[in-house]
């Protein structure tokens, strides 16, 4: 399964498949209403992307990601919402949610955003990142300088602030896909966070200077 889209306004989650099979028919999409549907789906074949409703039925999208992601840390989850607050967004890179979705993007950003998705990467509304900056997320990281990293951490890095798959990070730099995850353990490490999206909030505290 490409995508697995968990949503409970059946004309949206519809409407939303049409969409991307009009963009890409060789596409697997699979439509989920409820968390225990989608959790029955899962045990027979695990989607490369899941895109869930924030609000999903009275059931809490953001606490169902980390309840998710705890049973199998590799999944990617995303969440979609028509809610635009901040707040939202933040406990959903907390929970480690690789994307935040607007329902009122335009088809076009719609799906460039999930494109980058499914290749590996992370989407975040612009609107994010400086609140994260500015408010806990950066009050308890310090500030790291280059040095802590080596100089091929910092090119790893630079291509995952680039939203890079491993597969793609290791063709560029010419080493293998299991070098490169080395790296990345090494990076979240040094950098004390879980997960890509952490780290790519977190390297844009890092002094270049």
């Amino acid at each position: 399964m490409d995508i697995l889209i968990i949503d409970d306004h059946p004309v949206f989650s519809a409407g939303l498949r049409e969409l991307l099979l009009a963009e890409n028919s060789a596409l697997k999409i699979e439509l989920c209403t409820n968390f225990k549907k989608a959790c029955e789906s899962m045990h027979l074949s695990l989607p490369n992307l899941i895109l869930l409703d924030l609000d999903l039925g009275g059931e809490n999208g953001i606490e169902l990601t980390a309840e998710l992601l705890k049973v199998n840390p590799v999944l990617k989850i995303a969440i979609l919402s028509a809610s635009e607050c901040v707040e939202d967004m933040r406990a959903c890179v907390e929970n480690g949610a690789i994307g935040y979705i607007a329902k009122s993007l335009d088809h076009d950003t719609l799906l460039k955003a999930i494109d980058l998705l499914s290749s590996s990467g992370s989407y975040f509304p612009s609107n994010l990142l400086p609140y994260l900056m500015n408010n806990k997320v950066k009050r308890e990281r310090k500030t790291y300088g280059l040095d802590i990293f080596t100089s091929r951490q910092i090119e790893v890095l630079e291509c995952l602030k680039n939203g890079k798959s491993n597969k793609l990070i290791g063709y560029e730099l010419g080493i293998t896909e299991g070098t490169v995850k080395l790296h990345v353990s090494s990076i979240l490490e040094k950098l004390k966070v879980n997960n890509r999206s952490e780290a790519i909030i977190a390297s844009l505290n890092i002094c270049t200077s």
